[in-house]
């Protein structure tokens, strides 16, 4: 048992990162002194979030990039984002969590690119993603 409450929701505190947690609930009554216990609600799958990765980004070539980063905690996977001049970013690639580095190609010079990454954790056939990565910066020439 978490915690009896007479609200409609609650925050637990806590818990460990990128952890996946299950909880239920169940309504009761008073009757005298007897508390009155309903069925059990389906069970509710959720995970912290993981820890933000650290993100390095390096010229590989007149016309790629090279990311790297440091797994976060237990994290599932990561997505890549990318921007280019004034637009705005967008999703380059998910990677699995063994993957800890990876290279853009075909990007082309003179152009300035941005990156930034973030983990997540499966819950269920949902994510929960950490913050994003602090975001990097590489002018090809």
């Amino acid at each position: 048992m978490v915690k009896t409450t007479g609200q409609n929701d609650i925050t637990v505190k806590g818990l460990s990162r990128a952890e996946v947690y299950k909880f239920r609930v169940r309504a009761y009554s008073i009757s005298g002194s007897k508390k009155l216990y309903g069925k059990y609600s389906a069970v509710l799958k959720t995970a912290t979030a993981p820890k933000k990765p650290v993100l390095s980004v390096k010229k590989a070539s007149k016309t790629s990039v090279k990311l790297s980063w440091k797994q976060g905690s237990k994290a599932d996977g990561f997505v890549i984002y990318m921007q280019t001049g004034k637009d705005g970013f967008k999703k380059v690639k998910n990677v699995s969590a063994e993957t800890t580095a990876y290279t853009k190609k075909n990007l082309k010079k003179g152009r300035t690119y941005q990156f930034k990454i973030r983990s997540y954790k499966k819950a269920g056939s949902s994510k929960v993603y950490s913050k994003y990565s602090k975001t990097l910066s590489v002018k090809l020439r």
